[in-house]
């Protein structure tokens, strides 16, 4: 269980919300696809509510729904199983996308907006994340792009839609926030691993050559991953320069985004 200081009212909030499914005559015996379809709303609802936890509650319920031993049960991928659901009852993978990016653009907001949060909410703001990313749906690219600070999950998400989400994530390199410049550099790295054209890889590398060489370092060293897995000439003249000039030092002496450039030069 990984909502450990809360672990008993979190499990008795769901148990609430699946006997109000039973309240309602929806069986979980049933087969239809008018039941799932009933359970899903039903659960989908709570989505509306002005408390986070209520929220949660209702995002784990959805998923005891969905994946078989529920999203705190899955320790593997989760993609899988969300797969197999949504190929069971197709009928219900496009409010589901469209409920759970929501759902997360209204947590991106309060994480971007709250001084002091619970280790809870960013427990279940990071499984969001990740059920979003599984999605592997165009309208999650909104909801993942504000969360592209959080890590690989979110970047992952991204890059496997490229056509809608490249260009705004290249244009995430203008933010003044550092955290969404990492996010953005680290994204364009994952995008080289998609099946891009031509025109598309073109404006990836100009957007990971432009964040080599941002004022922030962790911008600088976020790019340098993706850059290594490109073979074109300028740049591997520029890994070699950043490897060789890069003018962060840590205040132990170390060249950190010279020695990230180096290892990345090694490995390639």
């Amino acid at each position: 269980m990984r909502f450990h200081n809360h672990a008993t009212t979190r499990l008795a909030a769901m148990a609430a919300i699946m006997f109000s499914l039973f309240a309602q005559g929806v069986s979980y015996g049933q087969n239809s696809d008018d039941a799932v379809a009933a359970r899903v709303a039903n659960v989908t609802s709570r989505f509306d509510g002005p408390d986070w936890k209520v929220r949660g509650d209702a995002f784990y319920a959805l998923f005891e729904i969905i994946v078989p031993g529920g999203l705190l049960g899955t320790r593997g991928p989760i993609k899988p199983g969300m797969d197999a659901f949504f190929k069971a009852h197709p009928e219900t993978k496009s409010q589901i996308a469209v409920d759970l990016s929501h759902l997360l653009q209204r947590e991106n907001d309060v994480l971007h907006n709250a001084n002091d949060l619970p280790e809870d909410f960013g427990q279940y703001h990071g499984d969001l994340v990740r059920a979003v990313a599984a999605l592997n749906d165009p309208a999650a690219t909104d909801a993942l792009l504000g969360a592209i600070a959080t890590g690989n999950m979110a970047a992952r998400g991204l890059a496997a839609q490229p056509g809608a989400s490249l260009d705004r994530v290249i244009a995430m390199l203008n933010s003044v926030d550092v955290g969404e410049r990492i996010g953005a550099s680290n994204t364009l790295g994952h995008l080289l691993d998609s099946r891009l054209d031509a025109a598309q890889r073109a404006r990836a590398k100009a957007g990971l050559l432009r964040a080599a060489k941002d004022p922030h370092f962790a911008v600088r060293e976020s790019a340098v991953p993706g850059l290594a897995k490109m073979s074109d000439p300028d740049v591997r003249a520029l890994l070699a320069e950043i490897a060789a000039k890069d003018s962060y030092r840590t205040p132990d002496g170390k060249y950190r985004v010279r020695d990230a450039a180096r290892r990345a030069i090694a490995q390639h």
